[in-house]
This record gives structure tokens, sequence and C-alpha cells, in this order.
């Protein structure tokens, strides 16, 4: 053989050489690719996932405040009643004139029924 042919060899085993390189880089780029869309398709649902949890999260935050505004504002009122009618029976058990009142309507009582003897 002459030199002539054997670089020819080697120039044709460097080209097939070079061409299963090129396979092989394709064929890993294209599972990298490939793996990354399984990875970017799972990071998607996990966030949308995410993102349902936090909006059931939110409505369940609203729904309970909500409801304990209702009953803040239940028990407010009934607080507001209790203190009315307590201030109220306050104010008359120690008004001065209710007490005048009362002696008074004691005293004529025990005149009319004869308990008192002036």
């Amino acid at each position: 053989m002459t030199d002539l042919d054997s670089a020819s060899m080697i120039i044709g085993e460097l080209k097939g050489q070079f061409a299963a390189l090129e396979k092989y880089i394709h064929a890993r780029f294209h599972d990298q690719q490939q793996q990354a869309q399984v990875q970017y398709g799972y990071l998607e649902t996990i966030l949308r996932e995410l993102k349902s949890l936090r909006e059931a999260d939110r409505q369940t935050s609203i729904e309970s405040h909500d409801e304990l505004e209702q009953r803040i504002a239940a028990l407010e009122a009934v607080n507001t009643k209790r203190d009315g009618l307590l201030g109220g029976l306050d104010w008359f058990l120690k008004s001065p004139v209710v007490g005048w009142i009362v002696g008074a309507g004691t005293a004529a009582w025990a005149l009319i029924t004869g308990r008192l003897h002036l």
C-alpha cells in the first residue's frame, strides 16, 4: 500500500469515528432534552398543585375570617344588650327617687293594712 492509500484509510476511519461520535452526541442531547421536558412537566404539575393549595388555603382563611366576624358581631350584640339591661337595672336600683317611692309605698301599705300604728 502506498502512503496515499493508508492516508485515505485513516481519513475514512476518522470520518466513520467522527460520524459515530456525532450520532452519539446527538442521541445524548436528544435524551437530555426529553428528560428536561419530563422534569419541566413535573415542575409545572407541582407549581399548579401549590397554586391550588394556596388558593384553597386563602379561601379557607377568608371563610374562617368571615365566620369569626359573624361570631364576634353576635357576641358584641349580646354583650351590648346585657350591658344595657344591667345598666338600666343598676341605675334604677341606685336612684334615690326610686328609694323614696318604694319607701312611701311601703309606708302607705303599712298604714292601710294596719301594720303600722302611729
